[in-house]
């Protein structure tokens, strides 16, 4: 009896060892599972982590760039505001300096033509043409113009040809010479009426000129 208790016992015990076995190995393949886990987990998150770390990077330099590319572009704008500022300015300068130019290229042309113009007058004042055409601008000015007390001035040549210009004019009148007159033509001074008629080459030749 002894022996078979012994044998039950011996039996109990191995079959403990066994379950025990058993026991340790599935502790050992949970925990193995459970690394597994842990460890794909921790991969996972790794994962994530550099993906997210990727992503704000990239959105990061995204940021970055178009911050880059903002500043440049408000630069560029300046830039361009300014040169085109800088261009009207020597536009307009350059503009005031033409007008300047031709406005003196216009006065020397101007004064030019003119000077040869009042050398042709002189020219002129010497022919007979011219002589015949003073009384007649004479005569029809009297003949306009019935003044009471006039005073005839001409140029210091065309004196000569006081009796002519007495008679021209048709009734009495105060003859003198006039520098204003040196050119041709002739001035009336009214003195009844106090007026003044200038009828000479130089004046006439004035009112032509550009102002």
């Amino acid at each position: 009896f002894d022996a078979s208790r012994n044998g039950l016992k011996s039996f109990q015990v191995d079959d403990r060892q066994k379950q025990y076995g058993l026991n340790e190995m599935d502790q050992q393949e949970k925990l193995l599972k459970f690394q597994k886990a842990v460890f794909a987990e921790i991969e996972q998150k790794t994962a994530m982590i550099r993906t997210d770390a990727e992503q704000n990077k990239t959105c990061a330099l995204e940021q970055a760039k178009e911050a880059l590319l903002a500043k440049a572009e408000n630069e560029l704008h300046e830039k361009t505001a300014e040169i085109r500022q800088e261009n009207r300015r020597e536009t307009a300068k350059c503009s005031l300096e033409l007008k300047r130019t031709l406005l003196k290229r216009r006065t020397e042309l101007t004064e030019k033509i003119f000077a040869e113009v009042e050398d042709k007058l002189r020219a002129y004042r010497q022919t007979e043409e011219y002589r015949n055409e003073l009384l007649k601008r004479v005569a029809a000015f009297s003949a306009a113009h019935p003044t009471t007390d006039p005073v005839l001035s001409v140029g210091e040549d065309d004196m000569a040809l006081a009796d002519s210009l007495q008679k021209a004019f048709g009734r009495p009148c105060e003859l003198c010479a006039d520098s204003a007159a040196a050119l041709g033509g002739f001035i009336v001074f009214d003195r009844a009426q106090n007026l003044y008629y200038d009828e000479t080459f130089a004046q006439k030749l004035a009112d032509q000129k550009p102002y």
